[in-house]
């Protein structure tokens, strides 16, 4: 009788071992099934992050690029305003010899009534 006892303790006492290593198989299978689904959302977000890289490497190429447009036509702007500024001296200077070629002009005119009203 004690020994029976004894293996219906034993028994008893394995069966709920048993069962903690189910439940426990259970538990480190849902794990496990998370830890997959997280490496599956880890490998989409460093997929994501190469896609972002290439974009911003794209958007730098094309900033740099942009920038030296705008240098040039900082340039091509300096160059045109010089040449503008030139333009204006060589007018002013056109129009200043008009005025004295005008004066000049005025000044025959009178001298020709002056020589044309001699009797």
């Amino acid at each position: 009788k004690n020994s029976r006892e004894q293996l219906d303790r034993v028994t008893a006492e394995l069966d709920r071992v048993t069962a903690e290593l189910e439940a426990a198989k259970e538990e480190i299978a849902v794990k496990v099934a998370q830890v997959k689904q997280y490496q599956k959302q880890v490998e989409a977000f460093k997929g994501q992050m190469l896609s972002l890289r290439t974009t911003i490497h794209i958007r730098e190429q094309e900033l740099m690029a942009l920038n030296d447009h705008c240098q040039k036509l900082d340039e091509v702007q300096g160059k045109t305003t010089a040449e503008l500024e030139a333009a204006k001296e060589e007018i002013a200077v056109k129009v200043a010899q008009v005025k004295q070629y005008q004066k000049q002009v005025e000044a025959y005119k009178q001298q020709v009534e002056q020589v044309n009203t001699i009797p």
